[in-house]
């Protein structure tokens, strides 16, 4: 085998390696908390997907803001945090979904990673 070639070839094993998996339910996506919003903030802001929340749904949940990296690609999605967890920025977080469907906020399922931010 060419020196050069394997070379890259052991690069490549080796990031494939390095990335981290975690074994996710079927359906879920694994996602980084860009934000975790208050109330006041998401009644002034209203990011994608609350707009059909209620004033109650804003005072008796708690929302974050989460990213997931596809590549180049960055998604966006709000996301119900449940009132056990204690999220902040930086937390690698298992969701249900990387999108809003029907007007149906995703929620976090489990804390995968706390960051540290």
């Amino acid at each position: 085998m060419y020196p050069s070639l394997r070379f890259y070839l052991i690069s490549f094993t080796l990031l494939l390696s390095s990335c981290s998996t975690y074994d996710l339910a079927p359906g879920r996506s694994a996602g980084y908390v860009v934000r975790v919003y208050s109330a006041g903030e998401l009644r002034k802001e209203r990011p994608q997907c609350s707009e059909n929340l209620s004033d109650s749904d804003l005072e008796n949940h708690k929302y974050a803001e989460v990213v997931f990296a596809h590549g180049r690609l960055r998604r966006y999605v709000l996301a119900v945090i449940p009132d056990a967890f204690r999220l902040a920025k930086h937390d690698e977080v298992e969701v249900s979904s990387e999108r809003c469907t029907a007007g149906v906020v995703p929620e976090i399922k489990r804390i995968l990673d706390a960051g540290h931010g």
